[in-house]
């Protein structure tokens, strides 16, 4: 019950060991910027971060992460912390959990976002992590660590409810006996939570569904959703929401109202073999009887993540056919198109995605910005791509696909530093800190001009203090 737990523990106690942070040399003949010097201080997230790469796979798709990034920011901000200081990733892994580790890395399991019922209770997980680092849940004893790459592993297999090699589990066993948990940290994890949730406007509402939902399995599961054996009582947890939602009734809708939550879901599904005959069926429990227009986008959605352009592309024109001014229905379509290089209907519904959200004075979506700055890039028109191409980035800064873009463009243009540039931010923001790194270093001594120079030195600087 309280090995999960543990494992947290350990994770925070071994940040209290890890170096202050690395300061660049003072010997203006040394490199100021070494490779070697990369997130010393928040070495085991690096680790634990590159366990989950090797052992589990991150899971990739551009909309969840940016999502997922995009609530934490949110939280943390509402919390009273630095955004640039805590990273968000998602672990492939079919269990109900979540763990976040010294210097701000926080963890969760894609099981987990297929038990919440929209971003507002994403957003009562991601406070109660945030929670965890904001108010220093350490450790009552010391204990000596000498691997952190075993204890990387450990933290993984436990979070995870595999059962490692023998050294690892027996490491793990001997830990666990040293170390408990205070369940008083849980509980001013959930307060620290509530308050930060009501400061950013998400509804509590969220946070107390994800509570029944674990309660109905504590009930009827054999095996406990490891999220719960860390955590005081779901029930205690359930009621002290409950309260708290009494001072949200009246206060307008949720930060996350209007986000279409089964479309995280369907991408989430969309990486299971037979993943949607379950779907359905998820989305029933979630949403209720899915009607005909509903129904035909998640097939046509699921598709499409499946990578299955040619039906998707079939399914997509019927829902055209539906609904002609869904500016989602085009922007899928073009992407599908692109996808089979087809770029004058790819280009068509792109520019019609666009339309119709102007027109309607909707938010602003990258995805058509990022299809026509490609088009155009593949077509030669350089500064339509480069156009299109910083709109879609602006929208959407951490897209890893609309660097890579950008990059390509740039190295048409025979502009080699913003080449590198971009090439780095894409593999910064596809989580390989080190050769995003080796990038930008060849970034900054091609760059010739003090802006772009400017905007190096900050990535290459937070890449040394936050690790990745």
């Amino acid at each position: 019950m309280r090995k999960a737990l543990t494992i947290l523990l350990i994770a925070v106690l071994a940040g209290c060991t890890s170096s202050p942070r690395p300061r660049p040399p003072q010997d203006s003949k040394k490199d100021p910027y070494s490779i070697k010097e990369i997130g010393k201080s928040k070495e085991l997230g690096r680790r634990t971060l590159e366990e989950a790469k090797r052992n589990y796979g991150l899971a990739m798709d551009e909309e969840v992460l940016s999502l997922v990034r995009e609530v934490g920011r949110d939280v943390v901000e509402a919390g009273g912390g630095i955004p640039s200081t805590y990273h968000f990733f998602v672990i492939r892994e079919d269990k109900v959990n979540a763990f976040a580790l010294p210097g701000g890395y926080i963890f969760l399991f894609d099981g987990l976002l297929k038990e919440l019922d929209g971003v507002d209770g994403l957003a009562g997980v991601l406070a109660h992590e945030v929670g965890h680092v904001k108010r220093n849940h350490f450790y009552d004893r010391r204990i000596e660590i000498t691997n952190m790459a075993t204890l990387a592993a450990v933290i993984l297999a436990g979070m995870a409810g595999v059962v490692g090699p023998a050294g690892t589990l027996a490491q793990a066993i001997n830990i666990t006996k040293q170390l408990s948990y205070s369940r008083e940290h849980e509980r001013e994890a959930d307060f620290f939570a509530v308050r930060t949730l009501e400061k950013a406007g998400y509804s509590l509402e969220g946070m107390y569904n994800f509570f029944r939902t674990l309660s109905l399995q504590e009930r009827t599961s054999p095996d406990l959703p490891p999220y719960l054996s860390t955590h005081p009582g779901v029930t205690e947890r359930m009621s002290f929401v409950a309260m708290a939602m009494e001072r949200q009734r009246g206060k307008g809708p949720s930060k996350g109202h209007g986000v279409d939550w089964g479309r995280i879901i369907t991408i989430l599904y969309a990486r299971e073999p037979e993943g949607l005959p379950l779907l359905l069926k998820h989305l029933e429990r979630l949403e209720g009887p899915l009607g005909k227009e509903r129904r035909t986008y998640i097939k046509a959605l699921y598709n499409l993540k499946k990578g299955m352009y040619r039906e998707a592309i079939g399914i997509y024109r019927d829902l055209v056919a539906m609904d002609p001014e869904n500016p989602i229905y085009h922007a899928d379509l073009a992407e599908a198109y692109l996808k089979l290089e087809d770029y004058g209907p790819a280009e068509k519904e792109a520019r019609e995605a666009i339309d119709i959200v102007e027109r309607r004075h909707l938010k602003k979506m990258a995805l058509p910005y990022a299809i026509l700055g490609t088009i155009e890039r593949i077509r030669g028109d350089l500064d339509g791509a480069i156009r299109d191409l910083k709109e879609a980035e602006r929208i959407s800064p951490e897209r890893p696909s609309i660097h890579y873009q950008l990059a390509l463009t740039y190295r048409d243009l025979k502009d080699a530093a913003r080449e590198e540039y971009h090439l780095g931010l894409y593999l910064r923001y596809r989580f390989e800190p080190e050769q995003a790194f080796l990038h930008l270093k060849r970034a900054l001594s091609l760059s010739r001009e003090e802006r772009l120079s400017s905007k190096i030195r900050r990535e290459l600087e937070e890449i040394l203090r936050e690790g990745v």
